[in-house]
């Protein structure tokens, strides 16, 4: 069995991200490359070292809050842990794209051995020893243009009864400037562009995962408290209803009360035993939860959780407000419209797909060719020097419409279903939040009459307690009363749960979820 009593401490710095990460019950890996993120305790300024307990083994559970809670989801949760993953693989899309429009080298070596053998012809024998290695640069701009230039060496030796050496030399440049189809930085910049905002797609993805997993530890958390209060709230009705028993007992000998009443005593107990049982059941249940899939801890650790809801009324703009700053912050919002962006762009690429190819080469190359021959053991030697240069224009006009029409509609259709989905998330924001706010005023007020019905519920048990006492009430109706009340306690624990759930709810519409829980992203340009 563990228990959280160890403390480890991470630094964190504002505006930059994780630095050094302590250990979690042995080693915790650290994020690979840069974090997209940077969690920092919402009840400490943003410099400063945070205390996150860990998994030891002495005897007394250690007690975890809320803020320890989240931050270790924030480091242990399996699920974001693989979306950070997958966010270090996504940032080489941008880096290929990026790739495109710089200078590719290539380095081209061959090597190669010939042994020509005849027996009938010996004077025919020959070997041949040959090599060719030189560079090669391809470079595309935003333009269109592209830029070929390529060196290479050849010697070559060759033995026979006339014995050759030659030293081949050469290099070629050629620039190709497409005149139609692509041509043009719009059409050229479309990869690069939606790689850009794949990026920020992305980022703003892994934002959402962090956002879930804060929503579900702290909706686990709730669970607990909720689960756990309920628990002691049977635990604590079935010790009355023990001590009841005993006092029933007491004055059924002394001739004060009838056998019915301790009877009911016997039935309430156990009807107590059976509740406080599955309270206890439910407790375990949500603590594993909590434990093994939200903060990714070993089965067996044991810590304290803090049991008192803490509750606040969140006061909200009013909704026409809500949406405006909703709409500058949502992530789904914001997702659909670089959508919609990145789909005008394909439409770009599917025009372009539609016109003729027509294409501007010039090109200037030399070789330079130095042999030596020996021939009856006089060596000859020569040198020549060729250049050459061309201009081309070609002309290419595709006949078969079809695949390129596919292409086309693929395109129109992919921007209208952005199109379509940007407004769609656009009147879903407005009707999310106008039902968040709403449900927080309702909730606010379940609250509150839970509360009083709580008070009014107290105040009758204690009444009925009284009236049993002096014969004014019979044991059945003071049960019903004690339980109308163990059910007001649970619905005020109930009510707080909502509330506190919901406000979880609003600050994730509003976008606002990872500020009020002090976390920063952060957007590197390129950390792979």
């Amino acid at each position: 069995m563990q228990t959280l009593t160890r403390w480890a401490h991470i630094t964190f710095s504002a505006g930059m991200t994780i630095t050094t990460l302590s250990c979690f019950a042995g080693d915790l890996q650290n994020f690979v490359g840069k974090p997209d993120f940077l969690p920092v305790s919402a009840n400490a300024p943003i410099a400063n070292n945070v205390d996150v307990p860990i998994p030891s083994n002495p005897t007394d559970p250690e007690q975890l809050t809320l803020r320890d809670a989240v931050l270790l989801a924030l480091h242990k949760n399996p699920n974001l842990n693989m979306s950070i993953n997958n966010r270090k693989l996504q940032r080489y899309d941008l880096l290929t794209a990026e790739q495109a429009f710089r200078p590719q080298v290539t380095l081209a070596s061959t090597a190669g051995y010939t042994d020509n053998t005849s027996t009938n012809s010996p004077e025919s024998n020959s070997t041949q020893r040959q090599l060719t290695v030189g560079p090669t640069v391809n470079w595309t701009v935003p333009l269109g243009t592209q830029f070929t230039a390529n060196w290479g060496y050849s010697p070559s030796e060759t033995t026979n009864s006339s014995p050759s050496t030659t030293h081949n030399t050469n290099w070629e440049i050629s620039i190709m400037q497409p005149l139609l189809q692509n041509f043009g930085t719009d059409v050229n910049d479309v990869a690069l562009d939606n790689a850009v905002d794949q990026q920020k797609i992305d980022t703003m993805q892994l934002q959402q995962t962090v956002m879930t997993t804060i929503i579900t530890t702290v909706s686990d958390y709730y669970a607990l408290a909720q689960a756990e209060q309920n628990e002691q709230i049977t635990k604590q009705s079935l010790k009355d209803k023990e001590k009841t028993l005993t006092v029933r007992k007491e004055e059924y000998k002394a001739g004060r009360i009838p056998g019915t009443d301790v009877t009911q005593a016997k039935l309430d107990i156990t009807t107590q035993r059976q509740a406080a049982q599955q309270a206890h059941l439910a407790t375990e249940t949500a603590q594993a939860q909590l434990l093994t899939v939200d903060l990714g801890l070993p089965a067996d650790t044991r810590f304290h959780i803090v049991p008192t809801l803490t509750i606040e009324k969140l006061k909200t703009p009013s909704v026409a407000q809500s949406v405006a700053e909703a709409a500058l912050k949502n992530l789904d919002l914001q997702i659909a419209e670089i959508t919609y962006k990145q789909q005008q762009r394909n439409m770009l690429t599917s025009e372009n797909a539609q016109r003729w190819t027509l294409d501007l080469t010039a090109s200037r190359s030399r070789q330079r060719l130095d042999q030596t021959l020996q021939s009856l053991g006089i060596p000859s030697t020569s040198s020549s020097i060729t250049d050459s240069s061309s201009v081309d224009l070609n002309l290419s006009i595709p006949l078969d419409r079809v695949s390129i029409d596919q292409q086309e509609l693929s395109a129109a259709t992919g921007m209208n279903n952005a199109e379509i989905s940007l407004d769609n998330a656009r009147r879903t924001l407005t009707s999310n939040i106008t039902t968040s706010i709403d449900s927080l005023h309702n909730l606010w007020i379940q609250l509150k009459v839970s509360e009083e019905n709580l008070n009014l519920s107290t105040a009758n048990t204690k009444a009925a307690q009284i009236k049993f006492k002096y014969g004014k009430l019979d044991a059945f109706t003071l049960s019903q009363q004690e339980e109308q009340l163990q059910t007001a306690q649970q619905n005020v624990i109930n009510s707080q749960v909502a509330y506190l759930k919901q406000i979880l709810t609003y600050q994730q519409q509003m976008g606002t979820l990872l500020n009020d829980w002090n976390i920063h992203f952060t957007a590197p340009d390129n950390d792979t």
